[in-house]
């Protein structure tokens, strides 16, 4: 999923899909969503992984980025903080197949 219509699902299920939802943060490249309660799951046979049943999920508020994250971006962070991901960490990585 492009990350622009990420975003927008996630402003759509936490806040309302008005602009007043969502104000800018202090830091220009992202914005500020307030959280809210939502529906998450389904209640379809073919749901898989823990995807059902239908419930409410409640999210924090939280700040998130307008633009995604870069192979460079994320190259440039791993060797200034020393970063694991939990793959390396952990020796394995669980990888979820489209059936």
């Amino acid at each position: 999923m492009p990350a622009c219509r990420l975003l927008l699902l996630l402003v759509n299920l936490c806040c309302g899909s008005g602009p007043e939802a969502v104000r800018a943060s202090e830091n220009e490249d992202a914005v500020h969503l307030p959280g809210g309660t939502f529906q998450m799951g389904t209640d379809s046979p073919d749901g898989k992984d823990g995807e059902g049943p239908i419930r409410e999920a409640r999210v924090k508020p939280f700040s998130i980025d307008k633009y995604p994250v870069t192979n460079k971006d994320f190259r440039e962070f791993v060797r200034a903080k020393k970063y694991k991901t939990e793959a390396e960490v952990f020796g394995w990585s669980f990888v979820f197949e489209d059936s």
